[in-house]
């Protein structure tokens, strides 16, 4: 993708000169083309470029950290919530079930967390699941 959109800038450019040196029509409406192609490729790129950083064992191992010393410092709860909403896509939690569902940014797994409090009902035999379906909503 990248090799595609260097060869489009130098087409770009080529009819730039073109267009300024001929005064051509049909080299302008292809460079207003060439220009639109690109920008969606360069956008293309960086959203690519986003989400390889995201899914890279450093970036994962960086922004766990992250949250780590936000959640155990004294960090007020903005900068809590910042490291929060950078590692974390969704949080479900049940206190009757007593479970607290993490689905990370890295990882389409959901992470089932043991979270126990006085609202937590204790049948016995009864099956603990995320009420998180593939589009998020709640069931």
């Amino acid at each position: 993708m990248q090799a595609n959109a260097d060869h489009l800038e130098s087409l770009t450019f080529d009819l730039a000169e073109m267009v300024a040196r001929e005064k051509s029509v049909a080299a302008k409406r292809r460079l207003s083309s060439a220009e639109a192609e690109l920008k969606v490729l360069q956008k293309s790129l960086r959203d690519l470029r986003a989400q390889r950083d995201t899914l890279t064992t450093a970036s994962v191992r960086d922004m766990l950290k992250a949250v780590q010393e936000a959640l155990s410092s004294n960090k007020d709860v903005t900068e809590i919530n910042q490291a929060l909403r950078q590692a974390i896509r969704r949080i479900m939690l049940d206190p009757e079930q007593g479970r607290l569902w993490v689905q990370w940014h890295h990882s389409d797994e959901i992470q089932d967390i043991l979270c126990v409090s006085k609202h937590t009902s204790w049948k016995e035999g009864e099956i603990t699941t995320p009420h998180i379906m593939k589009d998020g909503a709640r069931a």
